[in-house]
């Protein structure tokens, strides 16, 4: 039995009850919307409108390109199976026909989650990196990923984001909301 077989069967063991079904299902499915609405808010609250363009459009196209194009690309070349279909575990969250690798929802968050880190927000860092690692573990114990599914959405949100931080879009704002 490998690594990402032993993490799901484990974590799936411990969410067998109707109370774990439900943290399962409100994490798996619901919290990316509150780390979405999160980031959301904190874009708002700056008061410079060419760093709120900058950080809509930075997050904007992450998103785009890692979660709406390179996932799926990825998963038309690599059609990796999820656990419910292969495992004796329930498909907690839903039985998409989609491949396995890499998680959309890891692809997703994580772009959320360096948006966040970019904007220099520590506090908030902490309470988005959080929410990442327990949708990342609500998606396994849930059935629909192995831990390398995640890990490699992480991965892929990360060399996106900064492909588009340091090579597309490169301008670099001040604390005043001048350009660099």
């Amino acid at each position: 039995m490998g690594f990402d077989t032993s993490i799901v069967l484990w974590l799936s063991s411990l969410v067998q009850s109707s109370a774990g079904y439900v943290v399962v299902k409100m994490c798996g499915t619901y919290l990316p919307y509150l780390l979405l609405l999160i980031l959301v808010v904190l874009i708002l609250r700056n008061p410079s409108r060419r760093k709120k363009f900058y950080y809509f459009g930075l997050t904007l196209l992450s998103l785009i390109f890692s979660r709406g194009i390179l996932t799926e690309i990825i998963r038309q070349i690599y059609d990796r199976p999820r656990p419910f279909e292969v495992l004796d575990v329930p498909a907690m969250l839903g039985e998409s026909m989609s491949g396995a690798f890499p998680s959309g929802h890891s692809v997703a968050i994580f772009s959320i989650f360096l948006m966040v880190l970019l904007m220099k927000k520590s506090r908030w860092s902490w309470i988005v990196g959080a929410g990442v690692v327990v949708i990342g573990i609500a998606r396994i114990a849930g059935g629909m990923h192995w831990p390398s599914d995640i890990l490699g959405g992480f991965a892929l949100a990360t060399i996106v984001f900064l492909i588009l931080y340091y090579w597309i879009l490169p301008r670099r704002f001040s604390e005043s909301g001048q350009s660099e």
